[in-house]
């Protein structure tokens, strides 16, 4: 026994000092030292992988974490990265707590899962997998901390958080007076106008010559990335706004202030880092090396291409819908009296005095406020009768388009006011651009104007109100910043872009409003205006039964088209406006695209319940499933048209320019003249083949196939940075003209070639 003591310490000293030695000669990381020292690496039995994996890492256990990577892929396979990647197993490179502590530790992990993977065999896909989220980590915590460490370290941070706050906002509003210029410039010279000219990519970026912006994509990623920079500073000065007086900042300007202009570009780099990140967590972009003659470049690029080229097309689609619910809307001669009243009002502002705006004359601004009508009813066609009948903390939605079209009309009033004296040669003259006001004195005003309490119109603009207390929001939802205890940044150019629809559905989503009724609107809406159509039979009984595998099953929709099955499942989400977002529709999509699945199995089954239930004729045995057409139906665009496992998504808009509104026309913006028409179907009713032809490339989306272009972008750099690009998608036309151009340009070139015959005849 004492024989087996002494060779079992021999062989532990051994061991140690074989453990001493790798660590001295750096082969074991300190974690790694500790957990062997410690002599406890047991392999624990934990019901959930990713909880096994959180626990050992909490406890800095990187030996343990690397084997646990290994079982949870075992257990996820394809899923491995979403299941690491979306249960947060590792941090946010780019998060301020990610340190080069926190980096090592990670790096640790991934390393010695690596060679384990290696050693034991597994599948390439691991390996990849691990070796882009090594990539990943390493590029985004060094080019991150440079970011953080150049924008700290800026002599901008040596102006007060006011000061900071207006001078980007001086520079916001002054961008946007350029774009203004440069936009009616552009539009002067068409013969028509689409309402999309601004959103096609043809301008170089000066300080990024390989990438192309739209009007559009340059301005809203100027405002990102001013968010992000404005959330900074409200992060680093809070005590800043306790101050009970207006501030004084003198001739300010953005001007001439070089430090400025650099926090500008890593503002713009920050976006870009947090944006690809995001990619690459929530949409699983893939990340790869590409080898070049002089340096290597990571290079982001998206995994799943049809659904990154529909969301493009959807913000696209987006935008033009909402000009077209504004312009079918218009009455140009109230909106031409409207507009004078913007005028005359204007005229009696003085912008050296910024106050006399509360002196504005109520009846005066009754008429003015008349610009925003076509707005408001834009707006109104696009959201659910759920939000109108809900309120949340006491206020109803109809007070937040009332403090819209307050904020809207002041706005345009003041900007006009300025635009009238100002001389972009006369520096003293910036500073009025964007003026400081009292939020006392524009809830006071507000209260008047509406007929509300002072209490609820101070409570109705605080949802305007953008301060250091407000979490996540952006200043896109939140146009009002605040810079002291009642003072307030009026910038004009951050009040006319906001989106009405996403700032109540924002609204609803922080007072945690059960908002599962509009997925109900919405289902009934669709299945009440399908049933008007003449040539399908829509079922409008409850179809809900005990299925044959003992678990309950509720059809959203059953029709009948010629001898085929509609088969349909609603799914209503909000509009994704980041890949976390997008994630989440993707997944309540996904249980559509399940539930489908679940009731398509069920016809086999359980046909002659379903027969009973509904009250349209069905045919005696169970369709077969080549006659059953499965649709997922939701109320976004950004899935339009793609197919999981033979199950295709469509939104609500493209369904029924189908079924309801087969006449496609095309208006002139400028005086809203049809261009042209075409009918989707030709024949007096359209046949299943029309329908399914159609789904494969509808008209809602195919002005774009041909529009779209991929695009290398490379991201701009500081001196130490690893060098990044991305693959993005970029409209390189406009679409709509190029759909006119398409049924004009034929008749042309048929008249010029008529034209031509006749001479010759003439001729001879």
């Amino acid at each position: 026994m004492d024989n087996e003591t002494s060779k079992d310490k021999e062989i532990m000293e051994s061991v140690t000092d074989k453990i001493n030695e790798m660590h001295s000669n750096g082969k074991l990381t300190d974690y790694e030292y500790k957990e062997l020292m410690e002599f406890n690496f047991d392999d624990r039995d934990y019901d959930n992988n990713i909880d096994a994996f959180k626990k050992s890492y909490k406890e800095r256990k990187p030996i343990l974490c690397s084997e646990i990577l290994l079982k949870i892929y075992d257990e996820h396979k394809s899923s491995f990265r979403k299941a690491v990647m979306l249960s947060d197993c590792f941090p946010d490179p780019l998060s301020y707590k990610y340190t080069n502590e926190v980096h090592e530790f990670c790096i640790s992990i991934l390393n010695r899962a690596f060679k384990l993977a290696k050693n034991r065999n597994y599948s390439d896909d691991l390996i990849n997998e691990l070796r882009q989220i090594f990539l990943a980590l390493k590029v985004f915590h060094k080019n991150g901390s440079n970011n953080t460490d150049g924008i700290e370290q800026s002599e901008f941070f040596k102006y007060s958080l006011s000061e900071q706050i207006r001078i980007s906002c001086l520079f916001l509003q002054d961008q946007n007076r350029l774009e203004e210029e440069l936009r009616n410039q552009d539009l002067s010279k068409q013969d028509f106008v689409t309402g999309m000219e601004a959103s096609v990519a043809n301008r170089v970026v000066d300080n990024n010559p390989s990438m192309k912006l739209s009007i559009i994509d340059n301005f809203e990623g100027l405002l990102d990335d001013f968010d992000t920079l404005i959330r900074y500073l409200y992060y680093l000065k809070p005590e800043e706004l306790q101050l009970g007086s207006l501030p004084e900042h003198g001739d300010i300007s953005h001007l001439h202030i070089p430090s400025f202009e650099f926090i500008v570009h890593l503002s713009a780099q920050r976006v870009i880092y947090t944006e690809m990140w995001e990619k690459f967590k929530y949409s699983q972009w893939k990340l790869k090396l590409l080898k070049g003659n002089d340096e290597d470049v990571y290079v982001f690029e998206p995994k799943f291409l049809d659904e990154f080229r529909q969301h493009i097309i959807a913000a696209a689609r987006r935008r033009y819908i909402m000009l077209s619910h504004i312009y079918s809307h218009q009455n140009f001669d109230s909106f031409k009296e409207a507009y004078e009243g913007i005028i005359k009002l204007s005229d009696k502002i003085d912008i050296c005095n910024p106050e006399t705006i509360y002196l504005l004359n109520q009846v005066e601004y009754n008429v003015a406020k008349g610009t925003q009508y076509e707005v408001i009813c834009g707006c109104k066609s696009n959201i659910p009768d759920f939000y109108f009948i809900t309120s949340f903390n006491g206020i109803k939605t109809q007070d937040i388009f009332n403090a819209f079209e307050f904020l809207q009309t002041i706005s345009e009033i003041y900007k006009l006011a300025v635009y009238n004296v100002f001389d972009q040669d006369n520096e003293a003259l910036y500073k009025y651009l964007c003026p400081i006001l009292s939020m006392s004195e524009l809830s006071h005003m507000f209260a008047n104007f509406y007929n509300y309490q002072e209490s609820d119109s101070n409570k109705i603009l605080s949802c305007f109100l953008f301060d250091s207390n407000i979490g996540n929001s952006d200043i896109f939802l939140r146009p009002l910043l605040s810079i002291g205890s009642d003072a307030t940044l009026f910038c004009p150019v951050l009040i006319q872009q906001m989106n009405l629809e996403r700032i109540i559905e924002m609204l609803f989503l922080q007072y945690k409003i059960n908002i599962s009724p509009i997925g109900k609107e919405f289902e009934n809406k669709l299945r009440s205006l399908l049933s008007l159509v003449p040539f399908i039979q829509v079922n409008t009984n409850k179809v809900e039964f005990k299925a044959y595998d003992e678990k309950d099953v509720e059809y959203d929709f059953i029709g009948m088209f010629e001898d085929h099955l509609l088969l349909w499942e609603f799914k209503a989400v909000t509009t994704p406006y980041s890949d976390k977002r997008l994630y989440e529709c993707k997944k309540t999509i996904g249980e559509g695209i399940c539930q489908i699945e679940r009731r398509s199995e069920i016809i086999k089954h359980d046909w002659e319940k379903i027969k009973k239930l509904c009250n349209i004729n069905l045919p005696g045995n169970p369709v077969r499933e080549d006659k059953i057409i499965r649709l997922v139906v939701t109320n976004i665009f950004d899935f339009t048209s793609i197919k999981y496992n033979g199950i295709i998504v469509v939104d609500e808009s493209t369904i029924l320019r189908f079924f309801s509104s087969p006449i496609l026309e095309i208006n002139n913006v400028r005086d809203r003249k049809t261009i042209f028409k075409k009918r989707i179907w030709n024949g007096l009713f359209p046949t299943v083949k029309d329908f399914l032809t159609y789904l494969d490339d509808p008209v809602t989306t195919s002005p774009f196939n041909d529009c779209l272009e991929a695009c290398l972008k490379f991201v701009e750099r500081l001196e130490d940075d690893y060098p990044i690009a991305f693959v993005d998608q970029i409209v390189v036309k406009d679409p709509y003209r190029a759909e006119i151009e398409k049924y004009i340009s034929p008749k042309k070139s048929n008249k010029n070639s008529r034209k031509c015959k006749r001479k010759k005849k003439k001729h001879k």
